[in-house]
């Protein structure tokens, strides 16, 4: 991964920085502020995953001093 790239996504935050890489066309990066921007984030790396021809992982990661730590978002149910 490019760090000054990453780096530079890094100062422009609010929240966790977050990036996955669910399939060789797609790079996300998330400002998660809130438990739902996790959920979000899930959601949005499993369906480019599942989507992708050549998928690489599900997982996201975290960045911090310029380290990546892979994180797993356990999805919830609502109950009604």
């Amino acid at each position: 991964m490019n760090t000054s790239f990453l780096n530079e996504m890094k100062k422009k935050m609010k929240g966790t920085m977050t990036v996955a890489v669910p399939h060789q066309d797609v790079l996300i990066i998330a400002d998660v502020e809130n438990n739902t921007g996790y959920d979000i984030l899930a959601q949005m790396t499993m369906s480019f995953f599942a989507s992708g021809r050549v998928p690489i992982t599900a997982l996201s990661f975290l960045y911090e001093d310029g380290e990546l730590e892979p994180i797993f978002i356990l999805g919830k149910t609502k109950k009604e």
